[in-house]
Order: C-alpha cells, then structure tokens, then sequence
C-alpha cells in the first residue's frame, strides 16, 4: 500500500513510551512504495546530525527522506519518551538489577517440567501475572560454604579450550589472568569455579567483549558461550585492543551477586610468536573425521595431507589445534571454494563452508596448507594430483543433527552405532522441544526425516535420503521428555527405515 503511515497506536490510546528503543519501526510507506523504518520509532529523539555521515545526511536531502520530525511531536527532552513507571521502582532500579535478569533469564527456563519437584529459584509479580522461576534438573552441590576458598580456572583456545588454566587472586578478591594474543590475533575463553566444569561461567552471548553480563556458575548451555579478546580492527567494537600478534592482556574477573569480567592490554613489547600448533583437515571422504595433517620440516608453515577420492568426493575444510573454534574455510558465498578461493580468518567464516576438489573415484591429492612464518593472517590452499588406485569400499554411517548441536554445525556429531539390530544415538535434552533429524555419511543433501513437519509420533513413515529443509523433523516435547533427560534415538534399516526413541535408564 503506497503512501500510508500505520496508524494503530494513534487510533487506540498507545503512548509513544510504548515503543521499544532497540526495535525497528515502520513510520511511512511513501507514494513510491519506499518503506522507512526509525529505531525506537517516535519514542527517541532526532539523529545528531554533527555526528552523522555527510553521504548520509546528503542522500536525506536529495531523495526527501522524512526525519523523525516529520512524523509527530519528539520528546522534551531530545533523547526518548520515557516510560511511565513508578518513580521509586525507577530509582531502584540499577545495572546491577539488569545483569541479574540477564543472568536469570540465561541461566534458567519459567515453567518448566521435570521429575520431582524442581526448586523455586525466584518468583516474583509482574504485570498482574505471576512469574515463577526454577532451576532445570537437580540443583548443583554448593561448593561454596562459608569459610571454603572458592577458585577460579580459565578454559581459552591457546590450550585448545581443554585445559583450565589457574586465575590469579589479587588482594582486592578479583581473579587474573595474563594471555598472550596468538598467531589469530584473537582468543576465546570462558571460566570454571573450582576446577568444576559443571560450573562455568560465560557470557550472556557468544564471542561478547569485555565488561558485559556474565552468567553462571552453571552447566552451560547447547553451544557454548565465549569471551573473544580481539586484537584486530574491527567496525562493531571500539579500537581500544586493537594490538598485533604477542600483546599481552591482564584478564580480570570479580565475583560476587553481579559477576564482572574485564581486560586492558599491558604496557610490554608485542613477542615474537611462532606458530606450533597442529592442523587438521576434515573432509567428505571420511565423514568428517579429523585427519592430521603433516608438517613440513622445509618449509616453515607448510602442513600437508594425502586423501583419496571415494564415492563420498572431495570435500573439506581445516582446523587448528583439535579445536573447532578455530575453523579454516574458503570465503564464499554459495558453493564451494576452488584453488582460487581466499582463506577466510581463522574462525570468522560460518560453519558448513568448504572446498571441493572435482576428482575421479580413486585419485590421490596432496593437499597443502600455507600460513605464512612473518604474517600469520596470510594463508593459502594448494593441491595437486599425486597418484590413483582402487579406492576401498566405504560403508554408510548415520548421524543425528538438530537443536542440541546446532544441526550439525557445532561439529558435535551424534554417530549412530550398532546395538542389536538398530544403530543407535545417546542424547542430553539441554532444551524443549528436542528436534533432529538423521544424516547419513554427514552430507548436507543425504537426510532423513519424517513424511511430516515437526513430527512427534513414531508412526510416521521415514523419507530420504535426500535434501530437505530443518522444519521437517522429528520433535519431542515435555509428553515425552524432561530437560535433563537423556534419549536414545533408534534408527532400523531393515526391512524397512524405522526410527524409535526411548528414555535411557
């Protein structure tokens, strides 16, 4: 609808104060079907335009885009309307009290069911309606008696986020830790309370910056949640670390009921780092298991791989130090990445990116991993043709994907092994409803799923393998499992596909 300005909070009474200041609200359709959305619609003030781009501000004029002032009274104050609220709840209210909801609202689920009787964490009025809170599954030991020395680890990927390293405690009762930015110019982290990892603590999101809410000591959540301490330039966060390879950083964590986790980088010379780590290649030919690959001893980073091409084909990509966090894929967009494709940064390219090498059943490639000695961001991909022979026989394997590993691109593959005359998967339910899908060989386009979207009945024919979207799956929720739970997931070939699940004992 041309020239048309939405009109339903005028007509029925709602205030401007009504509109969220991190929303995006359509204000005007214009007679040539332009659409112009205003964050925080009429509640925030003007842009300020001595801070605004001149290209901005000139393509304003020159296309009669409408400003703020256009639509409706701004606010008295030339920042936002302000909500209508009790005055002393306002001033109660703090930073303090938001990170706790932050926290909250991480860490725990309203309403939800489990065996026994879950504990009351919180409940509390709002909004005429009353919210109470519980802890999902059995509630943790406390560690923490009064009188016990309570310490702090921190899990990063300069050990490969598997060995918790020990925080300083300073005599203020903050724990610190000093790491040294590697070849990636980046790390990720996150916290263990007294060595336990059913005690993490993390960000309220993934790869957060420093001086944001801080959640835990809990178990974690479907994908785990990391601090990213970036030396490199970048245009969403202020240039404050930017710092070359071997800057060191002074971590620093403070308990207490509102957690705070910090950094500043050290006054030192940057050192010379050296990368020695291990690398591996993950392709088609073998479901996507790590291979290691082989450094070359004459030519300073150079790591290579001889793969052979079966029935499954060539496709593959890279990791650093067993750690799937510092994946290497080609930057593309679509498709697949050539031998003329550009690297991606170490663990900026999305998950499910790869090359493909086109090459007949049975041919031998060598493939070679270049990253450079003086600049590590520089790295290169070859291969070459080196032999072919019969290629051996590769049976079909099956793997579970879906909400609990990210469907597959958390690289947590659930492989389905014999038992008895099914192949069967073990899973946690972290979150409700439990959905998956079965893929066989771990090939994007080899899916099976129900003949039904979102399917919770174990009467449903099985389709595939083929390619099909995530809505068509199975999905379990609290009628048949709890969170907290495990299922098992039966998947029978013979004499025809049939997929089952079970409570494990």
């Amino acid at each position: 609808k041309f020239d048309y300005r939405p009109h339903g909070r005028i007509s029925f009474g709602f205030g401007y104060d009504s509109y969220e200041l991190d929303a995006y609200y359509l204000l005007e359709i214009d007679p040539w079907g332009r659409r112009f959305y205003h964050r925080g619609g009429m509640r925030t003030g003007p842009m300020n335009r001595k801070i605004m781009n001149s290209t901005a501000l000139n393509y304003d004029k020159v296309e009669n885009r409408h400003t703020r002032e256009h639509f409706g009274q701004l606010p008295p104050n030339g920042e936002a309307w302000e909500k209508q609220e009790n005055k002393e709840e306002k001033a109660a209210r703090s930073l303090e009290d938001t990170w706790r909801e932050i926290e909250h609202e991480m860490t725990f689920e309203p309403e939800v069911e489990v065996d026994g009787a879950p504990s009351v964490v919180a409940e509390k009025v709002s909004q005429g309606r009353t919210v109470v809170v519980r802890e999902i599954g059995a509630p943790e030991d406390d560690d923490d008696e009064e009188g016990a020395e309570t310490s702090y680890q921190i899990v990063g990927t300069w050990t490969a986020m598997r060995e918790p390293q020990q925080m300083s405690k300073s005599a203020s009762g903050a724990f610190t830790y000093e790491v040294t930015l590697g070849p990636n110019g980046w790390e990720q982290f996150y916290l263990l309370r007294n060595n336990s990892w059913s005690k993490k603590i993390y960000p309220a999101m993934h790869k957060s910056w420093k001086d944001m809410p801080c959640v835990g000591p809990h178990k974690g959540r479907e994908r785990q949640m990391c601090w990213q301490l970036s030396g490199r330039p970048g245009w969403d966060l202020p240039g404050e670390d930017e710092a070359p390879v071997g800057s060191r950083f002074c971590i620093t964590f403070t308990p207490g009921q509102v957690k705070r986790l910090t950094w500043e980088q050290l006054e030192e010379e940057p050192q010379k780092m050296l990368d020695d780590a291990t690398y591996q290649i993950l392709g088609s030919w073998s479901c996507f298991d790590p291979q290691e690959m082989t450094p070359d001893p004459s030519r300073p980073g150079v790591h290579t791989a001889e793969v052979q091409c079966n029935r499954l084909g060539l496709k593959f990509h890279f990791i650093r130090n067993q750690d799937y966090c510092q994946n290497l894929a080609p930057v593309v967009e679509e498709g697949y990445g050539t031998l003329y494709s550009a690297v991606a940064p170490i663990g900026q390219q999305n998950a499910g990116r790869l090359w493909q090498i086109e090459a007949q059943d049975g041919e031998v490639y060598r493939i070679e991993l270049h990253r450079s000695v003086d600049d590590p961001s520089d790295i290169s991909v070859r291969w070459q043709k080196v032999d072919s022979r019969p290629s051996q026989a590769v049976e079909d394997r099956y793997f579970l994907v879906g909400s609990f590993n990210r469907w597959g691109y958390a690289f947590e593959p659930f492989e389905l092994t014999l038992t008895g005359d099914a192949l069967e998967a073990e899973v946690q339910v972290q979150s409700l409803p439990l959905k998956f899908q079965i893929i066989e060989n771990m090939a994007e386009d080899q899916r099976l799923y129900p003949d039904d979207k979102d399917c919770g009945s174990e009467e449903h024919n099985v389709c595939g393998p083929e390619a099909q979207a995530r809505d068509w799956c199975w999905s379990l929720g609290s009628s048949v499992c709890s969170v907290g739970d495990s299922v098992t997931v039966s998947l029978q070939l013979q004499p025809e596909k049939k997929v089952t699940w079970r409570k494990a004992e």
